[in-house]
């Protein structure tokens, strides 16, 4: 029998799920299919040859996947850097323009938000009377969808 604290959660060291986690019969089909791939990609290779619907779509759709969207380099000058608000306005004026592609622009202006709160929390901190260690301030990144994210790298 489980263990459960008053809470109604299980105590440390006592699992909701002491028989862990039933073998799966996806797993066990992958495993033999694994042996024999190679006479199933026969047999589906000779029907697509005798022009089967279904295993021209098979064949097509693992020799030629479809495309993931990729944003194109985007290369142009950012007037007036030390005013976010007109950086934010020359890139709406970009995307409105045509010359900006809407996503990129969604982003770009999404960085010069960041970089304004940056700037406004490295003001508050440069004004502050008293000193805070480095280890307890936080920045949280946010891209254009308003979802968190770890580094730079990931906007």
């Amino acid at each position: 029998m489980t263990q459960r604290d008053k809470k109604g959660q299980f105590k440390p060291g006592h699992s909701g799920n002491p028989k862990g986690r039933p073998s799966s019969s996806s797993q066990d089909i992958r495993d033999c299919l694994s042996k024999e791939s190679h006479k199933v990609a026969e047999v589906i290779i000779k029907e697509a040859l005798k022009g089967k619907p279904w295993a021209c779509k098979l064949v097509f759709e693992r020799l030629c996947p479809p495309l993931k969207a990729q944003a194109s380099t985007v290369k142009f000058a950012l007037p007036n850097q030390d005013n976010p608000i007109e950086m934010a306005k020359n890139l709406l004026n970009s995307i409105a323009s045509g010359t900006l592609p809407p996503d990129i622009g969604s982003q770009l202006v999404a960085a010069v938000t960041q970089l304004v709160r940056i700037t406004d929390t490295q003001q508050k901190l440069l004004n502050d009377e008293e000193d805070i260690p480095i280890d307890k301030i936080q920045i949280q990144l946010v891209d254009s969808n308003g979802k968190y994210v770890e580094s730079f790298d990931e906007l």
